[in-house]
């Protein structure tokens, strides 16, 4: 099966480090290993992907596409907002053909397109076409632009998503929140379905070694607590470093391991030096895709310390790998996190923002390697028989195959 996978945002990149990149990278994969073509339009194209033709759609114009006659005083706020959003605006009809020359090329037979502010390329070309279109839901993405970076035309964002989730043939999100929302704005709830993140079993599973990356960092003899993840203000890694900051007084063996980069990496490395003991911290930075497993597998216990965001309606990433690799997780106990992970059976769930909790939790699983063995393989178990990257790409086609089937 020829499949046009489209991701608009510019915010993600093709062989990107985020972990959005890290998705769209996973699933075209997989889906080239169901025996099908790829073909991928995106906006930014960092690293080209073995095997799938990447194809970047770029504006040749400075300042996100439509800035250069600004005067130079208002290239920043309202109007850099207006201006980027335009350039997507601009941009989607670009998509657009960009897809319809693939297919005059390659016959495509399906469009699944990762969602994005102002986009309807995917959409539009699959009805020209007549093929199916299957979107991919990541987010409450208007809500979440308005939120953190500012939303100036969000009428029109809202009306598009509206339109998208109606019309898709198959919506395909990462949390049981995402599927209600979606239902909620007009998707039929028989065409949605809940998808969330998963791992390369060749990549993440039990028998990855952490021992080499231990000696490496100097954590031999340690009892380590890990983050990996992006350093932004909504993964909570504030918080781990308070609790940690406690838990180290206690057990001064510990060490918490940070592997990530980010906006708030250089806070958190001054708090770490400001309030805990030297050495206790080690802050990695990022590290190449094919190093993550070992570094997960070097800790203890891994941390994912997100804190209570009304709504929460993430599927983290990093949590279903350090799963694959034997690793007991201690997340927050909320309804995204409950859907791919259980307390006290694959992971271990404190209540959310309470560090006393957090602490007691903790230091139980500090008190018994034996517990910490038992849920770790439990938990490698579940998702290496349950959340692969195979398994999703191979239900996404299944659907939208369904689709293609009942039109032809």
């Amino acid at each position: 099966m020829r499949v046009a996978m489209v991701v608009a945002d510019p915010g993600v990149a093709v062989g990107g480090r985020k972990g959005a990149s890290v998705h769209l990278e996973e699933m075209a994969r997989a889906f080239l290993g169901q025996g099908g073509e790829v073909f991928l339009a995106a906006t930014r194209v960092e690293r080209p992907l073995e095997g799938i033709e990447a194809r970047e759609i770029a504006l040749d114009a400075d300042a996100d596409g439509v800035l250069r006659d600004l005067p130079e005083g208002e290239r920043e706020g309202p109007s850099r907002t207006v201006g980027a959003e335009l350039a997507a605006i601009y941009r989607d009809r670009v998509f657009e053909e960009a897809l319809l020359v693939a297919h005059r090329r390659a016959s495509l037979d399906l469009v699944y397109e990762r969602q994005s502010l102002f986009s309807l390329a995917g959409l539009r070309a699959a009805r020209r076409l007549g093929i199916p279109f299957g979107l991919e839901v990541n987010s409450p993405l208007p809500e979440e632009q308005a939120r953190w970076r500012g939303l100036a035309l969000e009428a029109l964002a809202c009306a598009i998503e509206r339109r998208l989730l109606r019309e898709a043939d198959g919506v395909f999100c990462v949390s049981s929140f995402l599927r209600d929302r979606a239902v909620r704005l007009g998707a039929a709830p028989a065409r949605v379905r809940v998808v969330p993140n998963g791992i390369d079993p060749r990549q993440f599973h039990p028998g990855v070694a952490g021992e080499a990356a231990r000696r490496r960092l100097g954590l031999d003899g340690a009892f380590v607590v890990g983050f990996c993840g992006a350093l932004r203000p909504w993964h909570g890694v504030e918080f781990l470093l308070e609790a940690f900051g406690r838990f180290v007084r206690t057990e001064p063996a510990a060490r918490l391991l940070v592997v990530g980069d980010g906006p708030t990496r250089a806070r958190l490395e001054s708090s770490a030096r400001e309030t805990l003991p030297p050495g206790s911290a080690i802050f990695c930075g990022w590290v190449p895709r094919e190093e993550v497993p070992a570094h997960l597998a070097a800790c203890d216990v891994v941390a994912s310390p997100h804190p209570p965001i009304e709504p929460f309606y993430f599927s983290p990433l990093k949590i279903v790998e350090a799963m694959a690799v034997g690793r007991v997780v201690l997340a927050p106990d909320l309804p995204a996190i409950r859907e791919i992970a259980r307390d006290g059976e694959t992971a271990v769930l404190y209540r959310a923002a309470d560090p006393e909790d957090f602490l007691g939790r903790l230091g139980a699983l500090r008190a018994s390697e034996a517990e910490r063995r038992r849920i770790g393989e439990r938990a490698a178990r579940e998702v290496l028989a349950q959340r692969t990257w195979a398994q999703n790409a191979a239900g996404v086609l299944e659907a939208l195959g369904r689709v293609r089937e009942a039109v032809r």
